[in-house]
């Protein structure tokens, strides 16, 4: 039976490195797999990518009985986005689609085992929330099990399920190297595309028009407080991993990096949820920006890193606002205009161009 408990000394710095090197021998890593696309930016991607992950995406790492089965990944689009979801399918060549019977949304799912390996290579490093540890899990995992071939002594004879099992790990091996565990991502925002992949997972960019007179506009993430597992010193032993769940790891300072960023408060809010016959309270944090120079800001990254999904219609419409409100304040021919965009907007949304996913490749 395999194990992947083999009381294994290595460990990984939990500083993020920044040298060449390292930073090469991943790149390297990337390109030698069979899934590398020259088409695509992998500047741009891989930070997009991590932030997807992190706001609509999940990675689940096996516990005990199950802790020899391989990780997978999946990410939840709403239907609206499907051009997305098939598009990064394609762009990756990673995993499959599966269209939900009930709910307005689909699944991209990862679980084949060079597919995981290849997505944790592109978003290790540029993580930037406690599900960061989830990666971690996951790489451990990786690593372990790579361990474990590299140092098994092939010249004893094979017996039983082993005469199946070991030359099957090696032949998924091949090629692969253990991946160096990069702790948070904590450069500045605006120093990649980490928050265009948060927004088009949990983003928006709203109006509201009050009494034909005034518009006003926001942009506005919500988060969840608390995450599930706390943050841990990262090494390869899985059981002491596995056994510090529920303690609870905040998303506070990420989320008051966020506000400071964009010159504006951080808020919080309570709200008791119904789950079939029980009621549950989900606490969030919520950066919102409103005012003239922070809303500039949000214009200034996101054409610096645009969005991939829908909210990419919704952003350009808004930006017309913005635009107009600069020039123009709170005239009427703003309101019109601003009238006019809501009609074919966020959820009222009714016509959708997807030519900006070019901008993917450039």
């Amino acid at each position: 039976k395999m194990s992947l408990n083999n009381n294994m000394n290595t460990k990984f710095s939990t500083d993020m490195i920044i040298n060449n090197d390292v930073f090469n021998k991943n790149n390297n890593m990337m390109k030698n797999m069979e899934y590398y696309n020259p088409k695509i930016n992998y500047e741009f991607f891989r930070p997009y990518l991590a932030g997807l992950m992190e706001g609509d995406g999940s990675m689940w790492v096996g516990e005990g009985k199950y802790m020899n089965m391989m990780p997978k990944m999946n990410m939840v689009f709403n239907i609206k986005d499907k051009p997305l979801a098939n598009y990064l399918l394609e762009m990756t060549k990673c995993g499959s689609m599966k269209n939900k019977k009930s709910g307005n949304y689909i699944l991209w799912e990862m679980q084949n085992f060079k597919e995981v390996y290849y997505l944790l290579l592109l978003m290790n490093g540029y993580m930037r929330t406690p599900k960061h540890e989830a990666l971690m899990r996951a790489i451990t995992w990786y690593n372990n099990y790579m361990n474990k071939y590299n140092n098994m002594n092939m010249d004893e004879k094979l017996k039983g399920w082993d005469m199946i099992n070991i030359p099957r790990g090696i032949d998924l091996m091949k090629n692969l190297e253990l991946i160096e565990m990069l702790n948070m991502d904590r450069s500045s925002l605006d120093s990649n595309s980490w928050l265009s992949g948060m927004t088009d997972a949990d983003g928006n960019f709203s109006m509201s028009l009050y009494k034909k007179k005034r518009v006003n506009l926001y942009y506005r993430l919500e988060l969840r407080q608390n995450y599930h597992r706390p943050n841990f010193e990262i090494n390869n032993n899985m059981d002491m991993l596995n056994n510090m769940i529920n303690k609870g790891e905040s998303y506070y300072v990420m989320m008051s990096s966020m506000a400071a960023f964009f010159k504006t408060n951080l808020y919080s809010r309570d709200r008791c949820i119904k789950f079939k016959d029980m009621y549950k309270m989900y606490s969030s944090y919520i950066v919102m920006v409103t005012n003239k120079e922070a809303l500039n800001s949000v214009v200034e990254y996101f054409d610096k890193y645009p969005l991939l999904s829908s909210k990419y219609l919704d952003y350009k419409d808004w930006t017309q606002i913005v635009k107009i409100m600069e020039s123009k304040g709170q005239k009427f021919e703003t309101y019109k205009l601003a009238e006019e965009i809501r009609t074919n907007y966020n959820k009222t949304r009714h016509k959708f161009k997807w030519d900006h996913l070019k901008l993917f490749n450039e």
